[in-house]
């Protein structure tokens, strides 16, 4: 099993967070937090809880972050392929397969933004 002060540290720098950013998400002191990562104070249940529920809540809002952030991507993708598509069939000078190439890549941009999500 992980220790806490170990898991804190991995958390502290695999998310560019510090102590005292992470010390306001779990509500707890900074000196206590350094106490606890240097192993010179062991949490109670409810600071242990408070930790791992801030640990588990923070990577579950960072992952929806992520999902939203490609979604906006994929939808500004699909709208360019239509604004694009249009344009070229105002000005008409363009072959049939160019625009079905970009339509085509329109509806694909539209279409994954409502896959089903997996999740873990």
């Amino acid at each position: 099993m992980e220790k806490i002060s170990d898991k804190i540290k991995d958390f502290l720098e695999s998310n560019k967070l510090t102590i005292e950013k992470f010390s306001e998400g779990v509500q707890l002191d900074v000196a206590v937090i350094q106490k606890i990562i240097n192993d010179t104070y062991k949490p109670s249940e409810e600071e242990l809880s408070k930790i791992n529920n801030f640990i588990s809540s923070y990577k579950s809002s960072f992952s929806r972050r992520s999902i939203k952030a490609l979604e906006l991507v994929f939808k500004f993708g699909a709208c360019l392929m239509a604004i694009v598509t249009l344009l070229l069939c105002i000005m008409g000078n363009v072959k049939p397969e160019t625009l079905i190439a970009l339509l085509s890549i329109g509806l694909v941009c539209s279409t994954i933004t409502s896959l089903p999500k997996i999740d873990k």
